[in-house]
């Protein structure tokens, strides 16, 4: 499918009888290719509620993602105020285009407006020849732009779905109920948001292993509500447990570093052993093989009557993940 829209690009150019370098504005027409697939090239790969219908990508309440083998996709929406949101057909994406319009457009970004008083006054792309000199080529870089925004669009039955990262579990601060049990609430993010705090996010096929972790280190369980629908579940890759453990040997480690030296040699010498630990699981990626001296600096720790702030739960999050017995062996 080719849908046709509008390029605002300025190139620096001189003018005739000029010697000065002046910016100019010019808009050009261009065809993108958006590839049609249909539902089950692209199903539904998981799927959940929209609790307060605060998502911008949710439509009727619930958000979706749809898997190709190799991406996830989310719809592409529009909100007017106050109003549910809209999920773009193809229709209004090309009507948008037309018009210049940005909003919810996921093909054009920028200021509409700009772009419809080009397209008003009948701009036309950049023709060398009207100038002594044409000194940038902004012009084919906002073509290439343009194509490879248009990658990141399908259309599956008429309507519109942008790239998007795989959704995961991020739990969040603690609340009370109106019965005064205690949950830990949870909100979905890209997969990338997810590497801010790894400790506390989870692939979305492990709500049960998500809901237990938040009893034992918040106090409660995010209500039952949250639990996504996997539909796919091979369409789930992301690694919740390495980085987690990584993340929490990062803390331990950094939080004991500035006073090391003041601990007796039992301690300083299990502290270097974690730090190489670390060190080696970074590149590694096995946390078995740091299991051993996460858990005997947790054990020296205890001996001097002190606790470890995120070993002892990293070590017990990794033991208690779900185990999936495939064909040649346990894998996480």
């Amino acid at each position: 499918m080719k849908i046709r829209l509008p390029l605002l690009y300025e190139e620096g150019v001189i003018p005739p009888k000029s010697r000065k370098v002046r910016n100019a504005s010019f808009l050009e027409w261009v065809e993108v290719e958006i590839l049609e697939l249909s539902p089950s090239e692209a199903p539904v790969a998981v799927e959940w509620d929209d609790q307060h219908h605060y998502s911008t990508t949710s439509v009727g309440g619930v958000e979706q993602r749809r898997w190709d083998g190799n991406r996830f996709y989310q719809p592409a929406t529009y909100n007017v105020s106050r109003q549910p949101n809209v999920h773009i057909d193809v229709e209004t994406l090309r009507s948008s285009c037309a018009k210049g319009n940005t909003y919810g457009n996921p093909l054009l970004s920028g200021i509409d407006w700009r772009i419809q008083e080009a397209i008003h006054k009948r701009l036309a792309g950049v023709n060398p020849a009207d100038y002594r000199a044409v000194l940038t080529d902004n012009r084919s870089k906002a073509i290439e732009e343009a194509h490879r925004i248009a990658e990141d669009v399908i259309v599956v039955d008429g309507k519109v779905w942008v790239a998007s990262q795989e959704p995961v579990y991020r739990l969040r601060s603690s609340w009370f109920s109106s019965d005064r049990t205690r949950y830990v609430s949870a909100e979905f993010i890209g997969a990338d948001e997810a590497n801010e705090k790894p400790s506390e996010c989870f692939r979305l096929d492990k709500f049960d292993h998500m809901a237990d972790h938040a009893e034992a280190n918040h106090g409660g369980r995010p209500p039952e509500e949250y639990r996504a629908r996997v539909i796919i579940p091979e369409a789930l890759s992301y690694d919740d447990e390495t980085p987690a453990f990584i993340a929490a040997l990062t803390s331990e480690v950094n939080a004991t570093k500035s006073g090391i030296g003041d601990h007796g040699r039992e301690t300083v010498e299990a502290w270097l052993d974690l730090r190489d630990a670390l060190w080696a699981l970074e590149v590694s990626r096995d946390v078995d093989e740091a299991l051993p001296a996460t858990q005997a600096w947790i054990d020296v720790l205890e001996s001097s009557g002190r606790k470890s702030t995120w070993a002892e739960a990293a070590v017990k999050r990794w033991l208690n993940r779900p185990i999936e017995l495939g064909t040649y062996g346990p894998k996480p």
